[in-house]
């Protein structure tokens, strides 16, 4: 699944980069710049060895920060993946106050599995998908 392969590919560069003892790698997110933008950019500039600027970055969203206010079925997609650890920090964001309710303590093995979940699928592939993962069926 696309997510699997997210997380997996964040992994491999973070393991990469600290068993290779990467000095030339910087570890930002697109959070971190909207937050701090000019706190961010003087870390990058100063990683470059350039001088600082000053620049802040100018960008406006268009939407809210906060997934509950810009996704209309958050609980249902909550229903989806919370069943797995490794998708939680994709579908919470504690900072904004949007949390998954009644998902607490429910774990899927085939959802966390990459290979059980390829395999899940290849077996039925009418399986309806948003089923695999969803525990409130089972």
């Amino acid at each position: 699944s696309l997510m699997h392969t997210v997380h997996e590919g964040n992994e491999w560069v973070e393991n990469l980069a600290r068993e290779m003892n990467w000095s030339c790698v910087l570890d930002i997110t697109y959070e971190e710049l909207q937050k701090n933008g000019e706190k961010l950019m003087k870390r990058v500039e100063n990683f470059l060895s350039i001088p600082y600027e000053g620049h802040r970055p100018d960008f406006q969203k268009a939407l809210s920060n906060n997934p509950c206010e810009v996704v209309l079925n958050y609980q249902n997609i909550c229903g989806y993946f919370y069943s797995c650890p490794l998708f939680r920090p994709f579908v919470e964001d504690e900072e904004a106050g949007c949390l998954c309710v009644n998902e607490k303590d429910k774990h899927d093995p085939v959802l966390c599995d990459h290979e059980l979940l390829k395999k899940a699928i290849r077996e039925d592939p009418n399986e309806d998908l948003k089923m695999i993962g969803d525990t409130r069926h089972t």
